[in-house]
């Protein structure tokens, strides 16, 4: 079965219902021409220089045992101040937040501890986020004064056009408990009779990879082979500046073509609705709040924070 198109539009009032009917009959959609292309090359510049970091840190043994899983899995939190205030303040100046107003029935919520860099690259073409859902805000989720519904957005630094540079591949949300089925319930047999879930091939140690990586690399393209003849998947070529948005609960993963030789930086964040602020200090961030314009009767958008600070 062929890779399936996603729709995709640009944020305008006439398109927003129709991005939101996208949503829900597939689970996600392709938003186009969104951000701020300066912001995004900055970023990158930002996640190349944290990547060689951690690369140099492994090699001399530095890495911390909370750290390794990071290491393989490929990706890092953005925690760097100066990039977090300038990430508010694009999102704040985009479309995106008419657009999250209408999914949320309302105001939104934007967490600073679930913001995370991927990286892809072929020098390690084991080290890639593997098939999963996501789900991290779903305790806040569960809080939402408005919605219950938590979405990601996942943003390629890099134009990711052609077929050398990893994309992003989803599940469409008709398929996600057959889905779910097969990829829990299956395994593959590496030489000497050692079998590896293929669930867990995004946690991937350093020992398996040493011993098997030639032939991980042929399971894997055969089974990601099988997933595209038997279910509905996605895998938008996009460019820079653009996004897709997904629910929570679709299956999502890289998505390496036949020809990959092109590194891809990318950016996903998440965002659920108003909610009563919870007292897990784990979390923090903005709520995204908005007013209308009296002469214009146009939403304007402001932040707050997550917490009010106490002055004691």
């Amino acid at each position: 079965m062929p890779l399936l198109e996603s729709c995709r539009f640009r944020i305008k009032p006439k398109t927003i219902n129709q991005i939101v009917e996208s949503i829900e009959s597939t689970g996600l959609c392709v938003i186009e021409k969104v951000w701020d292309q300066l912001f995004l090359k900055e970023l990158c510049q930002h996640g190349n220089s944290l990547f060689k970091l951690k690369d140099k840190a492994i090699q001399k043994n530095n890495l911390s045992t909370t750290e390794i899983p990071q290491y393989f899995g490929a990706f890092y939190s953005i925690e760097d101040h100066v990039m977090d205030e300038e990430f508010y303040t694009c999102i704040l100046q985009s479309k995106f937040p008419y657009l999250f107003k209408k999914l949320f029935n309302g105001d939104f919520a934007l967490m600073r501890n679930e913001r995370v860099l991927r990286r892809v690259d072929p020098i390690f073409p084991l080290r890639f986020s593997a098939f999963h859902t996501d789900g991290q805000l779903k305790d806040l989720a569960c809080r939402g004064l408005h919605s219950k519904r938590e979405f990601t957005i996942w943003t390629p630094l890099v134009n990711v056009v052609d077929d050398k540079t990893p994309r992003l591949m989803l599940i469409d949300k008709k398929d996600t408990e057959n889905f779910k089925d097969f990829y829990m319930n299956n395994a593959i047999t590496l030489p000497n009779q050692v079998k590896v879930r293929i669930h867990v091939l995004s946690t991937l140690n350093i020992d398996l990879e040493k011993k098997y990586q030639p032939e991980l690399l042929i399971k894997r393209k055969e089974i990601y082979s099988q997933i595209t003849d038997r279910f509905l998947c996605y895998a938008p070529k996009i460019k820079l500046g653009d996004c897709i948005i997904f629910d929570r609960d679709i299956w999502h993963s890289s998505f390496i073509p036949e020809n990959f030789s092109k590194k891809r930086i990318s950016l996903d964040y998440r965002i659920v609705g108003d909610h009563i602020p919870t007292e897990d200090m784990r979390f923090d961030g903005k709520f995204f709040r908005s007013k209308k314009h009296f002469l214009f009767r146009k939403d304007i958008f402001f932040t707050e924070n997550y917490r009010v600070k106490s002055h004691s």
